[in-house]
């Protein structure tokens, strides 16, 4: 099985350019490849048993060794990662995969490996795994500084807008609904096309303040008073305060805020904080 998959291999890359144009969807552009190309027989392959990982792992491996034998060095990214955080194949396929990563990278430097995920409670749970100690660096992927904030929003009016907003009240105000978040202030200075900044901005907070509200609402009637009361406890903390200590919260009810996608936990720096302004700004006015 494996013979056959690097025979094909060596097809692949030989081939790679027709290979890219007849199989992959994604865009090709400056040498960027979105996706690894393999051909359809050879994937049918792969996936024909649910307990063959290691021959995916082959598969790659040889992949990648092809690729820096042309002096190229590949990035390997993996987005979304929590999604298999609980998937079995013969024992949680996250320990195969990492150590599988290791080999790519600290044994055999092959490539580079980048890891995403939007769950910080999975990211923390896999960088204190003992198996990536000194094997792995946490980066924080935030929000942009107000100053970065007030940047983006000058070049985003002059390329959406084809105008500066030249009042700084404005863009403080944008920032004092939505902080650094890149997506929330796209989102502001595409409606300005067509709709007042005041009435963008309140419906997107009543927004969040409506979801927070029936969020609240389950917690009460789904669960005993008791928990209610401790979440309550717990957002009260964010009234005087964007960032705080992760301790100030019980373990239980952190986790159950970040699960819910209320709050964001950085591990390293062992704080905490709402998911986005507009999360804070809900939390001050509805608490």
């Amino acid at each position: 099985m494996i013979d056959k998959i690097r025979i094909s291999l060596l097809s692949i890359v030989k081939d790679l350019p027709e290979v890219i144009k007849s199989t992959i969807i994604s865009k090709l552009s400056g040498g960027v490849v979105s996706g690894i190309p393999i051909p359809k027989n050879l994937l049918t392959q792969l996936l024909l048993k649910k307990d063959n990982i290691e021959d995916v792992f082959e598969f790659l491996e040889g992949y990648f060794i092809e690729i820096n034998k042309k002096g190229k060095k590949p990035i390997l990214i993996i987005d979304e990662l929590q999604v298999i955080g609980d998937l079995k194949i013969n024992g949680f396929l996250i320990y195969k995969l990492f150590n599988f990563f290791v080999r790519l990278t600290k044994e055999l430097h092959l490539c580079h490996v980048l890891c995403l995920s939007l769950d910080s409670l999975f990211i923390e749970k896999v960088y204190n795994e003992a198996m990536l100690e000194d094997r792995a660096r946490y980066i924080l992927v935030d929000d942009f500084s107000k100053n970065k904030a007030l940047q983006f929003i000058d070049f985003l009016a002059e390329d959406i807008l084809n105008k500066t907003i030249s009042s700084t009240e404005e863009k403080e105000l944008i920032y004092s609904y939505v902080g650094g978040k890149p997506v929330d202030i796209y989102n502001v200075i595409d409606k300005m096309r067509y709709k007042d900044l005041e009435d963008i901005l309140n419906l997107m907070l009543k927004e969040e303040i409506s979801k927070l509200k029936y969020f609240l609402e389950d917690v009460k009637e789904n669960n005993d008073e008791e928990l209610y009361k401790e979440v309550i406890k717990a957002l009260s903390l964010f009234k005087e305060n964007y960032i705080i200590e992760d301790i100030k919260i019980p373990k239980k009810i952190r986790e159950f805020l970040i699960k819910k996608n209320i709050l964001f936990l950085n591990p390293i720096d062992g704080n905490l904080k709402p998911q986005s302004y507009l999360v804070w700004n809900a939390i001050k006015r509805v608490l």
